[in-house]
């Protein structure tokens, strides 16, 4: 997804593995351009001077040799060539493990913040049904029909959900850090409302 191609992009231990890997490329390159046939050339010039009936006339040669080296046996320069792929695969390896550690990491951390918002709606929808029963007995406490007991209890559990609530939300904030941390992004702020400017960058790519 967008969301992890963007972690990818702005993660340093990922841009290292890529600054090895072009290393390791070029060294690949440069061993194997010693196969390359070899070209050689060299240009001589020679000037000399006839007399003829007529005067003098000057003449001017240029010479050209030339000549092409290709190895067609050469064990050290084979053997060269199979390490310099071999760190190159190697190195290839180490890249897509990075990459692939730090998806699963975004990913779990995404996972874990949606399941805390969850969480936390339905906490607050429990609440929210919590404090309108909580109205009833205080109305039928002051009428004359209900009992100290039902409002007492309603009080309890409302506030027992509301400490719930801030704990998950506790959570979240660390998880929204914990994402903030593999996107590398910064500064983030809540808004009253939906998601904030944070979360809409995060997850509107996945959503």
């Amino acid at each position: 997804s967008i969301l992890v191609a963007k972690a990818w992009a702005g993660n340093p231990e990922i841009a290292s593995a890529l600054a090895s890997e072009s290393a390791d490329q070029a060294r690949v390159d440069q061993a194997r351009g010693r196969l390359l046939p070899q070209a050689s050339l060299s240009v001589d010039a020679t000037a000399s001077r006839l007399s003829e009936s007529a005067g003098t006339v000057d003449e001017r040669y240029l010479t050209g040799r030339g000549s092409v080296s290709y190895p067609l046996y050469n064990p050290r320069l084979r053997a060269n060539i199979d390490l310099a792929d071999e760190i190159l695969r190697n190195s290839r390896l180490a890249r897509l493990e990075i990459a692939s550690d730090l998806a699963l990491r975004l990913i779990t951390a995404y996972l874990e913040l949606n399941n805390l918002r969850e969480d936390i709606r339905a906490l607050e929808f429990e609440k929210q049904l919590v404090e309108n029963l909580q109205t009833v007995n205080q109305r039928r406490l002051e009428g004359g029909v209900g009992s100290i007991t039902e409002v007492t209890e309603s009080t309890f559990r409302s506030k027992l959900l509301d400490t719930q609530i801030q704990a998950l939300l506790q959570d979240s904030e660390v998880q929204r850090a914990e994402l903030g941390v593999r996107l590398a992004v910064v500064g983030h702020r809540r808004h009253d409302a939906g998601f904030d400017a944070f979360e809409v960058e995060c997850f509107g790519a996945i959503q």
